[in-house]
This record gives structure tokens, C-alpha cells and sequence, in this order.
């Protein structure tokens, strides 16, 4: 159930996320119904951001089996439908809005650079908007997992893997891009030679990821239902990934019980494959929210040691020189 909750939620956020990019930028074309986002790369985007999350609605493991027998209470949570009702879907929106508010933030910080390096058209801007939202999204994936295994690692190594191969057969190919969209040629080349692209890719996790833990942990700390879950996966977790012998133990009740009869007892069924569980102690948070703060302060100085080395002309061709913000400036 909280599976599948979290993959519904996801696929929510993650719709509302792309949506509100794109309206966002309808207040800058003039509401001229220029998508932000180039057709064909926009057409990827459900491909690129499924198997990941999918990933996590296989092999995401709250908590430990023998834990669940242990502690009937835990299933109140589907049957109450604790994880999947209107309040979940309007924090999963509020979530979306803010993570859409940080990548315009970086976006527009990003576009006045992006244009003296020759990387600010509209098919440039849009493919690099598009990447910082895959980035998020996959981050986002990673964050919400409880538990990691190859798998899951693998599942969002293949949506980068995959995007990679999008870009270098789609715009960096002229007989592809000629054949789908002309102006799209050559716009990864000039995405991937801006360094402010670059320090957008790292800020922009690194901004979202504070914020998720923020809230993760204040969840965790005023909600009593959650400070519960954190606690038993805690203590549960602690000997991971030497739970072998209580994985084998699982299976042979599993196996040797008449009403389980015609069920697929595997481990991979039974989500007892081996993984890796973060610390989330209110200690390892703070130190990786001050972590992420301070690499956002690094980013903050390369950023500004960057444009220290542009030149850049300005133009005032409308205005009489006394206002603030000539028109046409």
C-alpha cells in the first residue's frame, strides 16, 4: 500500500512540477502559447521519469518483514488511508510549487550569462530547463526511498543514461534534428559548454534536497504516526544489511505455511532482497543539511567568480537616461 501510495503521489508531483514550468513561462512569451519545452524532447519526459519511481514502487521496503508481523498497528496506515487521500495530494502540490519556484529562480539567474555565452535561445534555454528538471526529479526519487538496492540505483543511473543518448542522437545529429526540428541542432553542444548550466545542475538538487529534509524532519518531529515508522525502521534497520538470516527465516514460514500455498515466495517477491538504509537521526540530518548549505554557498562563489570574468555590454537604445529602467534597455 505505501508503495503504491508513493508511486501515485510521485507521478502527481512530478506532472504538476513540469506543468507549472511551463506556466511559468507563459508570463515571459507573452502568453503566446510557446511551450517552454521543444516537442520532441518534452515527449520523452514520461519515459525518462517512469522507470525510476517504478523502481521504487518494486523495491522500496519500509520496514522490515519480521518488524510488520511484530507490529500489527503499522497496517493502520492502509486502512485509515493515512498515505493516500486529499491532504497528501495538496502537500505533494505544495511540494511541486516550491520545487518549481527553485528551478525558476535558477533558471532566471542563469539566463543573463547563458545569453553572452551564446546559450540563451529559446531551444537552448528550454533543453536546459528540461535537464534541471529531470535532475530534480531523479533526486527527488532518491530522496524518497527508504531503502536502496542495485536496482533502484540502477533505474535512475538508466534515466540519466537514457536522456545522455536522447541528446546526443536528437540535437546533436544534424540529419535527425534537420528532419524533426532544425533550430534544435547543436543546442546540447552549447547547453554542456556554458559553465553556468553546470552550476545550476549542482545548486539546484542541492536547494530542493535542503528543503525536503527540512520537511522530512519536521514530519518526523510533530507527527506522531511518523516519528513512530522513523523509529522502528531505526532500530530495525540497524544490522543491514546482515539480515540474511532473518530473510531466510521469513521464507521458510513462508514456504513450509499451507495458506501460503501458490504464492511466489522468492526474495524478490517478498522485497527481501538486501539494500541500504540511510541514517536519518536528527544529528546525521542537521549535518547534511549544513553540508548542503555549504556546497550551496561554494556554488554561490564559483557562480559569482564566473561572472566577474564576463564582459558585458549594455544598450540603451529607448529612454532618456534618467529612468531607473529605460524601456527597451
Amino acid at each position: 500500500y505505501r508503495r503504491a501510495c508513493k508511486f501515485t503521489l510521485f507521478t502527481f508531483w512530478r506532472n504538476a512540477l513540469q506543468v507549472l514550468c511551463i506556466f511559468y513561462y507563459s508570463f515571459v512569451s507573452g502568453f503566446s502559447g510557446t511551450c517552454l519545452f521543444e516537442d520532441w524532447l518534452r515527449l520523452s519526459f514520461n519515459f525518462l521519469c517512469s522507470f525510476p519511481i517504478m523502481a521504487t514502487g518494486i523495491f522500496d521496503q519500509d520496514v522490515p518483514a519480521e518488524v510488520a508481523a511484530r507490529r500489527p498497528e503499522l497496517y493502520d496506515v492502509g486502512r485509515s488511508g493515512l498515505d493516500l487521500n486529499p491532504v497528501e495530494m495538496g502537500k505533494s502540490l505544495v511540494s511541486a510549487v516550491a520545487h518549481s519556484l527553485v528551478l525558476l529562480f535558477f533558471a532566471a539567474l542563469s539566463f543573463g550569462s547563458s545569453d553572452v555565452l551564446d546559450a540563451g535561445d529559446y531551444y537552448t534555454f528550454g533543453t536546459m530547463v528540461f535537464t534541471l528538471l529531470l535532475v530534480d526529479i531523479n533526486c527527488r526519487v532518491a530522496f524518497l526511498n527508504h531503502t536502496h538496492n542495485r536496482y533502484t540505483w540502477g533505474a535512475i543511473f538508466a534515466s540519466f543514461a537514457c536522456y545522455a543518448v536522447l541528446l546526443v542522437a536528437y540535437p546533436s545529429t544534424q540529419l535527425l534534428s534537420h528532419a524533426l526540428a532544425p533550430n534544435m541542432y547543436n543546442t546540447a553542444y552549447k547547453m554542456a559548454s556554458t559553465p553556468t548550466f553546470w552550476l545550476c545542475c549542482l545548486a539546484v538538487p542541492v536547494v530542493t534536497l535542503t528543503l525536503d529534509t527540512v520537511v522530512l524532519l519536521a514530519h518526523r518531529s510533530c507527527v506522531p504516526r511518523r516519528k513512530m515508522l522513523a523509529a522502528c525502521r531505526d532500530v530495525s534497520f540497524a544490522r543491514w544489511p546482515c539480515a540474511a538470516g532473518d530473510a531466510g527465516a521469513i521464507l521458510e514460514v513462508l514456504e513450509t505455511g499451507k495458506m501460503f500455498v501458490g504464492i511466489d515466495v522468492s526474495p524478490f517477491s517478498q522485497q527481501l532482497r538486501q539494500g541500504i538504509l540511510f541514517p536519518s537521526s536528527l544529528v546525521v540530518v542537521r549535518l547534511v543539511t549544513f553540508l548542503f548549505g555549504l556546497l550551496l554557498i561554494v556554488v554561490g562563489c564559483a557562480a559569482l567568480e564566473e561572472s566577474r570574468g564576463v564582459a558585458q555590454l549594455r544598450v540603451q537604445y529607448v529612454g532618456n537616461g534618467r529612468d531607473r529602467h529605460p524601456w527597451g534597455t
